[in-house]
Order: C-alpha cells, then sequence, then structure tokens
C-alpha cells in the first residue's frame, strides 16, 4: 500500500489555517483548536518532596491519593517548556523507574525510582508543539510531535548512568508530523495516528532496525486519533492482531466511534466491527479492560454539548466481530475527559481541569470512582487545561500525571478497591404479586476468590421495615430472590445487599437503602380509561351549571389555534 501526503484537513493544526478550511462553525468544536485558544501562563516554581515544609500540596485537593513529588515546567531546562503534554514510563532492566515527560519543545527524562526525590537526568529537544506523544518499545523511546520532525528515535540503554541519547529524527516519504504513536502491548509493534499521510489513519512502522524505521502500510479509511493495538487471545480470531480505534469526528467529516480492524496484515486491514454510541462527538482515545472484554472510551467534546459531566462509554468486545455499546459511567463533574488506562481492576482517567481520577471497576459495567488528585485548583469547568495523561503501570504502584500548565506530578494511590460489587441484572418489575414469589436477579463481583461470597439477600420492606429475602445461585452464576407475600395495593421498597468472608458488603442500589427499588403490589394493572385525543371521547364542559368563558374544553389542532381570543400555541 503506498501512503501518500493527505489531502486530510483535520491534521492542519495551525489556527489560521483551520479555520478557512473547516466547515462553518466545526473550527469552534475543534479541541486542537481550543488548546491553542484557552492556553494559560505555566505556573512555574520550585520541585517540591513529600516532607518539604512548604504547604504547595495543600494546594492540590486529593482523596485517596498521596502526592509524592511535583515538578514544575519551568524545571526542564534546555527545550521550550510554556505547556506539558503527554507523559509515558519506562522500568529499565535494573528494576529503575523513569517518567518521560512531554514538553512544548521536548521530551524531559526524570528518575522517580525514589518517587519523593524525583530527578531530572536529560531533555531532548524538539520542533516546537502543542502536541507531542511518546511509547517505549525495549530500551527506546519514540516521539512524535505536531510540529514536524518524523519520530524522534531516543536510545535509553545507558539511562541508568543518567544518559539518554537522540539516535536520529526519522521522515521518510513526505512523512513529517503526527498527532500520537502506539506500541502494540503484545508485539512490540509501532503505529502511528493522525499523521500527514495515510488520510490521517493507523499507520506501522516496521522497527525490525529498532533505529531506523520504515512506513509499512496501514488502515487509511479515516483519521484515527488514538488506538490500542493488541494480539487477540481467543476466539476465532485468537492470534490475529487487532487495533480498537477511536476512529472518525462529527464536527463536518465523518461519524466517530469504535473501529476494530484486524491489522495482521498492515498492508491489508480489515475492519471487523463499527460501535458508534449516543452523544458522540469526538471518539478521542481508548483503552481495554485487563480481561479485554470490556472497551472504555473518552470523547473530548461531548461536555457542555451531549453531556453536562465527565461522561466515559463503555463497550463489550468479548467478541470483537459483534462488539456492542453497554453504557456510561462519569465522575459526576463538568471536566473533559482525555486519556485512561486500566491496571489491576481500576481505571487510572485524566481529565484536564479535575486532574486524576481513579474508578474501581469490580463491576466492569458501574465503575465507581474512589479517589483522585486534582491537579489543576479552581474552576472544573469544561475548558481544555490541567491533566493531560497518566502513566500507572510501574510495578512499583508509583502513577505519574502529565499536566499542561503544571508539569509532572508523582503520586500514590492509597484507596482501597471495593472487595465485592453487585448489579440488578434486566428491569425491575412495576408489579409484584400478593401471594409473593417475583423473581429478582443479581450479578455479584468479587475481587478475590480467597473472600467468597456468604451470602446475598434481597432486603425488602414491606411496610415494617426492611426484612432479608435469601437469594440463591443459578445455574448462569447469578443470584436470584423472590419476593414475599404483601398485603395488595402497597408499595414495596427493596435493595440487593451482598457480604464477603471478610464481613465487607455492597448494595444495590448503591445508595440504598435510602435509595431503593420500589413495586407496586398487585395482580394486575387494569387500564379504565384512555384518551389519545385524536378522537372526541364525549368531553364536557364541567358541571351543568359551568358559565366558564376560558379554559373550555376544545379539540383542535394547537399549531396556530385561537380559543377565545387566546392562541394556543404559536406557529
Amino acid at each position: 500500500m503506498a501512503l501518500t501526503q493527505a489531502a486530510h484537513r483535520k491534521v492542519v493544526r495551525p489556527a489560521l489555517v483551520l479555520g478557512l478550511l473547516l466547515a462553518p462553525g466545526a473550527a469552534a468544536a475543534d479541541p486542537d483548536l481550543r488548546k491553542l485558544q484557552e492556553r494559560e501562563p505555566p505556573a512555574f516554581g520550585e520541585i517540591w518532596r513529600l516532607g518539604d515544609p512548604t504547604p504547595r500540596s495543600g494546594g492540590f485537593d486529593a482523596q485517596g491519593v498521596t502526592l509524592l513529588s511535583h515538578i514544575p515546567l519551568n524545571q526542564f531546562t534546555g527545550v521550550a517548556r510554556a505547556m506539558g503534554n503527554d507523559c509515558w514510563g519506562y522500568t529499565a532492566p535494573s528494576g529503575r523507574e523513569y517518567a518521560i515527560m512531554g514538553l512544548e519543545g521536548g521530551f524531559g527524562y526524570v528518575e522517580i525510582t525514589d518517587p519523593t526525590n524525583p530527578q531530572i537526568l536529560a531533555t531532548i529537544p524538539g520542533p516546537s508543539s502543542v502536541w507531542r506523544d511518546v511509547k517505549v518499545v525495549g530500551h527506546y523511546a519514540y516521539g512524535v510531535s505536531e510540529g514536524g520532525s518524523g519520530i524522534q528515535v531516543m536510545d535509553l540503554s545507558n539511562i541508568d548512568n543518567g544518559q539518554v541519547t537522540l539516535v536520529r529524527n526519522w521522515t521518510s516519504g513526505g512523512y513529517s508530523t503526527t498527532h500520537n504513536i502506539i506500541a502494540g502491548d503484545d508485539d512490540g509493534s509501532l503505529w502511528i495516528c493522525g499523521a500527514n499521510i495515510g488520510n490521517g489513519g493507523l499507520i506501522n512502522i516496521d522497527i525490525t532496525n529498532p533505529t531506523l524505521p520504515a512506513l509499512n502500510g496501514g488502515w487509511t479509511q479515516m483519521y484515527v486519533h488514538d488506538a490500542q493495538v493488541v494480539v487477540w487471545d481467543r476466539g476465532d480470531l485468537a492470534g490475529r492482531r487487532l487495533a480498537f480505534c477511536a476512529a472518525g469526528f462529527n464536527f463536518g467529516f465523518s461519524e466517530t466511534g469504535l473501529r476494530i480492524v484486524d491489522v495482521t496484515n498492515p498492508s491489508s486491514p480489515q475492519v471487523i466491527s463499527t460501535v458508534f454510541y449516543p452523544g458522540a462527538r469526538y471518539a478521542h482515545q481508548v483503552w481495554l479492560s485487563e480481561d479485554r472484554r470490556y472497551l472504555y472510551l473518552n470523547d473530548e467534546l461531548d461536555v457542555g454539548d451531549t453531556s453536562e459531566t465527565t461522561t466515559t462509554r463503555i463497550f463489550n468486545v468479548d467478541d470483537p466481530a459483534n462488539a456492542f455499546y453497554v453504557g456510561t459511567f462519569t465522575s459526576g463533574l463538568p471536566a473533559v475527559a482525555h486519556n485512561l488506562y486500566t491496571r489491576d481492576g481500576l481505571i487510572f482517567q485524566a481529565n484536564y481541569r479535575s486532574g486524576l481520577r481513579v474508578f474501581d471497576k469490580l463491576d466492569p459495567e458501574n465503575p465507581v470512582e474512589i479517589a483522585y488528585l486534582d491537579t489543576y485548583p479552581g474552576t472544573i469547568a469544561p475548558e481544555f487545561n490541567g491533566a493531560w495523561s497518566n502513566y500507572p503501570f510501574f510495578p512499583s504502584g508509583t502513577v505519574i500525571v502529565s499536566d499542561i500548565e503544571r508539569g509532572l506530578f508523582v503520586a500514590r494511590v492509597d484507596a482501597e478497591p471495593r472487595a465485592v460489587a453487585i448489579r440488578a441484572l434486566g428491569t425491575p418489575p412495576a408489579l409484584v404479586p400478593p401471594a409473593g414469589g417475583a423473581e429478582l436477579t443479581a450479578a455479584v463481583f468479587v475481587r478475590s476468590e480467597s473472600n467468597p461470597v456468604v451470602s446475598v439477600d434481597l432486603m425488602v420492606d414491606a411496610g415494617s421495615g426492611f426484612q432479608p429475602a435469601p437469594a440463591f445461585l443459578d445455574a448462569d452464576g447469578h443470584w436470584t430472590a423472590q419476593t414475599p407475600p404483601a398485603a395488595c395495593d402497597t408499595t414495596v421498597r427493596a435493595y440487593f445487599r451482598a457480604e464477603v468472608a471478610d464481613g465487607r458488603t455492597a448494595v444495590y442500589p448503591a445508595g440504598a437503602p435510602d435509595q431503593a427499588l420500589e413495586f407496586t403490589v398487585a395482580d394486575a394493572a387494569v387500564e379504565v380509561f384512555a384518551d389519545d385525543f385524536s378522537t372526541d371521547q364525549g368531553w364536557t364542559v364541567g358541571a351543568p351549571d359551568d358559565d366558564a368563558t376560558t379554559g373550555i374544553w376544545v379539540r383542535a389542532n394547537p399549531v396556530g389555534t385561537s380559543v377565545g381570543g387566546v392562541q394556543v400555541q404559536p406557529q
């Protein structure tokens, strides 16, 4: 497949050109243009370390997270540092850990083996750009930007001695700018997307020679903003290399959503699944759950448009060829979602003005926030400032967060994950019979097989307080309980409660018992009257002596109709 210079206008970043090329109204919605328009001055300062007498750490609200150190942008010398952007990590064969911080003018390398005493080792300069990304394969870091220079190949083999070497800035065949770079999770493959070639699609980079990359085909049907590439491990697609792509966009060109592409042969990619979702504006980034049964997607333009709070989409990808949309979860805040990753049953999500948010996904369809570190003090508005990304994959458990104005944060998550979670399945009945026997079913999730479920109950209040109705494990691995007898025409409240061996419990709904499911006790509901207002059902004005002059029933087409001199509904 030949990769040629793209005519795709989305990858043209300068604000003036972008405004001329996009459809009317599109420029205001473009997140990259908004990043330029909403730039703020960097917050420079000294490096802060846990234990320092200065109170700076108190300026970053946190719960369940300990800030261990903080490196403002001005501490990275030798490169432009008015803005931060992406971050990644590297663990050397020695076990020492390093943070890679994207800067406006290059990359900064920081040893964080002792996360309370970070040491800046090196900076590698690059072209000036708001957008920069980096991934590591073996002992090489591959960095890209929208400022040019193609792929910057950086050798980390001597990083334990404080040395990072720029091997080359590699360009080829007209290729020079890139939005994101992706390392295959299983096979050490390398990919770029949002580049100025191949329609901005997902392009494979051959690194057989790790210091001399080569273009190697790809999926160029449409613009891809970010992706995760894995070798599938089960079913008919076992052994196939799949790319889960946040692709397309809705402001004038193509539909945004999830595309799953078989890229086993980069020169002959095949789309095997396309899934759209409600309220889509700009599919930004995706990441799989550790068991690869679910995928979580960030939309960068929905807040303030199709949603009021940070809304993350959930997809079931257990069978990639038949993937489907499941639902959403939210932090409940109006910040814009950006980048998320999963590890050890948790979701680590960087959202611009609300910082790092950590969710427990024991129930993968109902993640619950358990911790946060807000790196942007002040308002949590849907603007493009604050936390850009995070990296939670260090063996030590250290988590880093990159912030646009405030640089690099090094942290530890202290919050304890849930031991058990429970969720009702299906649609709860509106009516339950007076004799009892209506079945309700729940799914129960435990974090450890060594801490198993000891009881599941449907707690039922039929008028004299909540009493347990035991649930029993069925053949599908779910728990089913039956409602007890209750007086007809009363309201019954109920909730599920599960307990594990160490005594910890979970309830559904989450706010139970204050919030509970409600049912009416009756054998059936009988409709006594219905009127669709399309025919006269024998309406009367009111009482026989009613002499009202206004408000009288009149059957008419409401649009433009006048009754008693009053227009019912304007045209």
